[in-house]
């Protein structure tokens, strides 16, 4: 994903990375920042890649608290999320590339899991297309979600009026002068790079040797200071 910075409506550079400590889940922020936007750019229109640290609130059923003890299911929690604002013929290419970035993740890190296309019955109301990522929980003795990435299509634009002008189809009146395209909704996608409860229950329940050590998987070792694994304390 390209986390550079881009223009708005104005020209401004809008400084994107990073977003941190969002109040509301996952895009919101960003949604609410275009809100009854037009992007007027004489260039091509380049789609807008959002990564953000979120903080997320969950209301939580107690049958699931009892079922899902631990760290898998909890009130609050922080993810890593991505979010692109992107032309509607571009949306479904985007969403490939989203889960295609969730998948080398997960398989650099050595972690077992399958990429699900849900089914019609199993999507929320913004989602035209939703891909779950489940990793192998040991202690669930199953697959549990760890990831997910929407295609959102229009739903969220067309309630909040974020839009663009095609360039492309300006054209010159003699008598009225400069002839503006009309205004198209843009596309939304969203998918969850890093929920960080799931991922600490993955790579802690995989990774755990009978002598109780912690393997830390290599891509992660530079930022744990070198050290190859994380042993128990003796008491």
């Amino acid at each position: 994903m390209n986390l550079e910075a881009y223009t708005d409506v104005e020209g401004q550079l809008l400084d994107v990375v990073p977003f941190r400590r969002q109040l509301a889940a996952e895009c919101f922020p960003f949604l609410l920042y275009s809100h009854s936007s037009v992007n007027r750019e004489k260039t091509n229109y380049s789609p807008f890649n959002f990564p953000s640290v979120a903080q997320v609130s969950t209301s939580l059923h107690t049958l699931l608290a009892i079922l899902c003890r631990g760290l898998y299911r909890v009130h609050q929690f922080t993810k890593v999320e991505m979010f692109i604002i992107c032309q509607p013929e571009d949306s479904n290419s985007y969403h490939e590339e989203l889960i295609g970035i969730e998948e080398d993740l997960f398989s650099s890190l050595g972690l077992h899991f399958k990429t699900l296309d849900m089914a019609s019955g199993d999507l929320g109301a913004p989602a035209y297309r939703k891909y779950d990522v489940e990793a192998w929980m040991p202690g669930l003795g199953r697959y549990g979600e760890i990831s997910s990435a929407s295609n959102c299509t229009d739903y969220q634009s067309r309630r909040l009026g974020i839009r663009y002008r095609p360039s492309e189809s300006l054209s010159m009146n003699p008598k009225r002068g400069m002839n503006l395209a009309p205004t198209q909704f843009v596309h939304t996608l969203n998918a969850t790079a890093c929920a960080v409860p799931r991922m600490i229950v993955c790579l802690l329940e995989n990774y755990q040797q009978e002598d109780g050590n912690v393997i830390i998987p290599e891509p992660l070792r530079p930022f744990m200071g070198g050290l190859e694994r994380i042993t128990p304390k003796s008491w």
